[in-house]
């Protein structure tokens, strides 16, 4: 008698943890196809990011003989201008959130222009030559002045040349502070013959803290990684 009851317990216990396994088993079946299609949908959207950005007509500005990309939406700076800075500045964005994006060079530090003197890249933030240009253009168009505080740094390739990328702030004499990406390298002048190893620079800038004006520097700073090219 004893057997047959623990008999009917068994199999009353079988039949309880299969019924629960098959509600958990089809519950997974019917959470599946939703799951799936989230990540589907999320990689159709960053697939179409990315070849709209391959895709995006680009103009570009001749500068010493490489083809330096403007960013979609923006346009040279009149503020810049009025200021008598050269033409090489670009804005775009929200009047209250504008982004500034530029470029420089410097021939006057002569001896950098002879590779076989060991300079770093390490050297170019610090060279007064291009803080003098990069604080020519912050004061044209933020009224500030102040020397950039690397929040961090690391080292792509542009163009066959390794360059040195920093993320900081300048703070300025009076407002809020300037947000700033910049790429440093030595570059070679394809426009002028024997000019090789050049100090140069290219930036985007903002005092704006919207996360939209953010992104249009973060994006302005890193397209000529991918688009910029020989001057033809």
């Amino acid at each position: 008698m004893k057997k047959g009851i623990f008999a009917i317990c068994m199999a009353a216990v079988m039949l309880t943890g299969c019924g629960s396994t098959a509600g958990s088993s089809e519950s997974s079946k019917n959470d599946a196809p939703a799951t799936t299609a989230a990540a589907q949908q999320e990689t159709e959207a960053e697939t179409e990011a990315a070849t709209s950005q391959e895709d995006e007509e680009v103009e570009y500005y001749d500068w010493y003989g490489i083809d330096m990309p403007i960013p979609s939406g923006m346009e040279i700076s009149n503020l810049a201008r009025r200021q008598h800075v050269l033409n090489e500045c670009w804005e775009g964005g929200e009047p209250s959130d504008m982004v500034f994006y530029s470029f420089d060079q410097v021939y006057s530090e002569s001896e950098y222009l002879d590779e076989s003197q060991g300079h770093t890249l390490e050297e170019l933030p610090e060279l007064k030559a291009l803080g003098d240009r990069l604080v020519t253009k912050f004061n044209a168009v933020c009224q500030c002045a102040g020397r950039v505080t690397v929040d961090s740094s690391s080292k792509e390739t542009f163009m066959g040349h390794e360059v040195l990328c920093v993320n900081g702030t300048v703070v300025p004499t009076v407002d809020d502070p300037i947000h700033i990406k910049i790429y440093y390298g030595y570059l070679d002048n394809a426009a002028e013959e024997g000019y090789k190893h050049i100090p140069s620079c290219w930036y985007a800038f903002t005092q704006s803290n919207d996360a939209e004006a953010l992104e249009m520097m973060e994006n302005a700073a890193d397209l000529p990684l991918t688009k910029a090219k020989l001057h033809e």
